[in-house]
């Protein structure tokens, strides 16, 4: 995981994501400030759904903070 800090980055780290893999925001506890924050992407596959499914082939894509 390298920090993205540009669209050619940004569209190079996700390309191989699927359509409908689910994308979420996950923010690192730390001291925040008025600004703007570098991120990374990571992703976790076959994901369980809060009703406890597993869903195979799709990716949880996080966008991390």
């Amino acid at each position: 995981m390298s920090k993205i800090t540009t669209i050619k980055e940004l569209r190079e780290a996700i390309e191989k994501f699927n359509d409908n893999d689910l994308v979420v925001v996950e923010i690192h506890e730390g001291v925040r400030h008025n600004d703007l924050y570098d991120f990374t992407i990571d992703w976790i596959s076959d994901i369980d759904l809060n009703d406890g499914t597993q869903v195979s082939k799709v990716s949880e894509v996080r966008i991390c903070i």
